[in-house]
């Protein structure tokens, strides 16, 4: 799957792809939105935004059995996020399975210690469940990074203007908390969970947008803007979208702001 793929899917198609996905995972979800506090949905389009943009490549070191990269649905690195931020258990016995002795050109070899914790977390990746938590975990990380840095572009792109930490622990009392009127721009309640996915998704691909100080639009708003230029204005607008830094991180934030917005409207993972 890719995301031209996805969206060039009908509306059923769509809907199909994303229940198939994670929709069996629904008690999953539900725990950690209460645990993390954030809503269900947010945390299943942030998932389902992933598992639509893996390739080949992504495929391959999973086969490999690779420990450097990142792994399973939540598509998270192993290194960088998981180990350095806490966001996967360590199951001990599992922990301690691991063979760590390696025959090598020179003879029996010690494994590191890091790279055996580390091979066990990618191998956790994978389990949907452990996935979903971890992603949890970081979007919550990420939302406190963002209010802590309201005054920066990226923020400021999207309104920003997040309530301090709930207090409440029910699904039900935290599933729109973030996207509420005033606490992110957009006009309707889909438009705004909209954004609030694009905010997270770019910032989950690549967490420094949310410190940068240098100014850009996003994939939303360069969309929206398009549709009033003429056409010398528009591959302007073009070169200058190229040229701004963070390329990558927009564009996965623009897949997901389009994936959120199919969730509000399909009005799925309430």
């Amino acid at each position: 799957m890719d995301t031209d793929t996805l969206f060039s899917m009908s509306n059923k198609e769509r809907i199909s792809w994303y229940k198939t996905k994670i929709v069996h995972y629904e008690n999953q979800l539900s725990e950690s939105s209460i645990k993390n506090k954030i809503p269900k949905k947010l945390i299943a389009a942030t998932i389902l935004n992933e598992l639509a943009d893996i390739d080949i490549k992504d495929q391959a070191q999973e086969r490999l059995n690779f420990v450097d990269g990142s792994f399973g649905p939540a598509q998270m690195q192993v290194y960088d996020t998981a180990m350095r931020f806490g966001h996967v258990d360590i199951v001990k016995n599992k922990l301690d399975s691991i063979n760590r002795k390696q025959i090598t050109s020179w003879g029996l070899a010690t494994i590191p210690e890091k790279s055996i914790v580390a091979l066990h977390i990618s191998q956790r990746l994978r389990i949907m469940q452990v996935a979903i938590e971890a992603a949890a975990r970081e979007i919550n990380r990420l939302l406190n990074l963002m209010r802590s840095n309201l005054l920066k572009p990226w923020q400021r792109e999207h309104q920003l203007n997040p309530p301090p930490t709930p207090k409440t622990n029910t699904c039900k009392s935290i599933q729109k908390i973030y996207y509420e009127k005033g606490q992110i721009c957009g006009n309707t309640e889909a438009e705004r969970f909209m954004y609030l996915c694009q905010a997270i998704a770019a910032a989950y691909n690549s967490p420094d947008i949310i410190i940068t100080s240098r100014k850009f639009e996003s994939e939303v708003n360069r969309i929206k803007h398009k549709r009033d230029q003429d056409w010398s204005q528009e591959q302007a607008g073009l070169l200058k979208y190229f040229s701004e830094p963070y390329k990558d991180a927009r564009n996965h934030g623009g897949n997901g702001a389009t994936i959120g917005l199919d969730i509000a409207e399909f009005n799925l993972f309430r």
